[in-house]
């Protein structure tokens, strides 16, 4: 996916474009400064940690829940894998059968934290994405 969208990017976008914002079509809510609150970090991937609003049946209330399980540091048992599998085959997170006991950003989800709290990811997925784009003149 990484691959297609600096394609897309490289193919489409010119040089007084700073920055390219990926976003899911099912996401339905965001704050309205998230662009602000993702570029404030200055760095050239940031990647949001995304959560669904849903109604606990349980609990009788209005909770949130983790939504984005593709942002995660890699593993040992990630990394055997991989060098397991043949070239053209790629690893999906959230699948027993395939465990690679990844660390995911999702998990690390505090309520009562800093939302601008950032932590270094091996892998990002695609539900909300701010690429910098860096453009050489020549």
């Amino acid at each position: 996916m990484a691959a297609a969208r600096n394609s897309l990017v490289f193919t489409t976008i010119g040089p007084y474009t700073s920055w390219v914002l990926w976003l899911d079509a099912d996401i339905v809510e965001t704050p309205n400064t998230l662009i602000q609150d993702l570029t404030k970090h200055n760095k050239p991937v940031v990647s949001a940690n995304c959560y669904q609003r849903y109604f606990d049946e349980e609990k009788k209330k209005d909770s949130i829940r983790p939504y984005d399980y593709n942002n995660w540091v890699e593993s040992e048992d990630g990394l055997k894998l991989a060098a397991s599998l043949p070239e053209d085959e790629i690893i999906v997170e959230g699948y027993a059968e395939i465990a690679t006991y990844r660390p995911l950003m999702a998990h690390f989800y505090d309520p009562n934290g800093d939302i601008h709290t950032e932590m270094e990811l091996d892998g990002v997925g695609g539900a909300c994405v701010i690429k910098l784009l860096v453009y050489q003149i020549i």
